[in-house]
């Protein structure tokens, strides 16, 4: 896969044998990439499924758990766009797996003429969806410095209705910045003759888009790493600036013997919008880690191009390389699931609420237990009790715990046990 098929992820070699005649480098001896001549290739070979499986079944519980979330926010918009993006690149990649786990395909000329097929739209899908997980992730980081630094304008201006149109906006800027790999790949298919390559055959503005995009991937990465970089260093320099002004206002509050039950609004951030912050702060340390080998493979292949010739990246080389590079590449696209889970106390309740629903649903638990094993935290027990009593009263109990704890119940209120509607009476 990653060997000869992840020209999507890690650039196209569309130049790779005009570079070397014309950087006048050794001549570089091309074999058939087997685990026996590249033991590096496991990596692939068992990565790629496993990466597969957490993917897909974590990405597909995000989805269903962002989007149940009765109190939706721009986080949800955000996140529900980074688990989409996160699959099609997880997914696109199969098909250039395929042939390297099964030697009998790559002995059908049917399968290889049907990936020709379509292999320029693949790649273009599989860069959109790169290109848009990457800068959703920015968008989302200067969001929360937004949110943090000025939580007052963030309000009235980053709702969710615009968190979608920009969210629209970036697919379709990263549609365009990976426009080359659809007209490149469909111009090539269209002129195969089966004997003349690639150079040959692309005219010389398709060369010349094609070495300005290989080097604009370079760029861009880079690019991308320092923007992250500023973004959530300022989100650190802020979230330490609001805990110094909190604990300030608390030890002045001890001192003059004032009781105060909560910080100071304005000096202090929303536990919810904390935990948010740290999960995206986590995800991009993920993308920094992730995209470093990324980084140095594209560096040393623009190196080797005319007209730089500084570094002779042979093909041995990159066939041994490639395969770590790329997993560790689509690790990036896989395990954020994972931190949601270890980080966002908010994400595990709602994903224990939809199992014990889900349960209640196919009968294997009753609606009391369900109910009750909702949650284990203090405020989870606090929720578990309030929908208890909602069941006794006959009141809906088919609403998500994060609606209920801060949703004014009438009917309760009159009985004087809904200490939320109470409190407004």
């Amino acid at each position: 896969m990653g060997l000869n098929g992840s020209a999507g992820a890690l650039g196209n070699n569309s130049g790779d044998s005009l570079s070397a005649v014309s950087c006048n480098w050794p001549p570089d001896q091309i074999f058939d990439v087997t685990v026996e001549n590249t033991p590096t290739s496991y990596a692939d070979l068992i990565g790629y499924p496993i990466l597969l499986f957490i993917c897909t079944f974590g990405n597909l519980l995000s989805i269903v758990a962002l989007s149940t979330d009765v109190a939706k926010s721009t986080t949800n918009v955000y996140l529900i766009c980074l688990a989409v993006s996160d699959l099609c690149v997880i997914w696109l990649a199969l098909e250039a797996y395929i042939p390297e786990a099964d030697v009998k395909v790559r002995e059908s000329d049917a399968y290889f003429q049907n990936v020709a097929n379509f292999s320029g739209f693949q790649k273009w899908w599989e860069e959109t969806a790169i290109q848009f997980s990457d800068w959703t992730l920015i968008v989302f980081s200067l969001e929360r410095l937004i949110a943090i630094a000025r939580p007052f304008e963030y309000r009235h201006r980053l709702t969710v209705r615009r968190a979608i149109y920009i969210e629209l906006g970036v697919l379709f800027l990263a549609s365009i910045c990976a426009l080359e790999n659809l007209v490149v790949g469909y111009y090539f298919l269209a002129h195969d003759d089966g004997v003349s390559t690639k150079t040959r055959i692309l005219t010389p503005g398709l060369l010349e888009w094609d070495r300005i995009q290989n080097q604009a991937e370079v760029g861009i990465t880079l690019a991308k790493w320092v923007i992250l970089t500023i973004l959530n260093v300022c989100l650190i320099i802020v979230i330490s600036r609001h805990n110094k002004i909190r604990d300030s206002i608390l030890v002045q509050t001890e001192m003059a013997g004032v009781s105060q039950s909560t910080p100071n609004k304005s000096s202090a951030v929303h536990p919810a919008r904390r935990h948010s912050t740290y999960v995206l702060m986590c995800c991009s340390g993920l993308y920094f880690v992730t995209q470093f080998p990324n980084v140095i493979y594209k560096i040393l292949e623009v190196a080797s191009r005319p007209p730089y010739c500084s570094y002779n990246f042979t093909y041995k080389a990159k066939m041994t390389a490639r395969p770590i590079v790329y997993v560790i590449l689509l690790s990036n696209y896989s395990v954020n699931f994972l931190l949601y889970c270890l980080l966002w106390r908010k994400f595990r309740e709602q994903l224990r609420y939809l199992l014990f629903r889900t349960l209640e649903k196919t009968g294997l638990s009753t609606p009391s237990t369900a109910l009750t094993t909702a949650g284990t935290t203090p405020e989870g027990n606090t929720r578990s009790a309030k929908m208890s009593l909602q069941s006794e009263t006959g009141v809906r109990t088919d609403i998500s715990p994060l609606l209920l704890a801060t949703t004014p119940n009438p009917k309760l209120a009159k009985m004087g046990l809904d200490p939320i509607a109470s409190s407004k009476v």
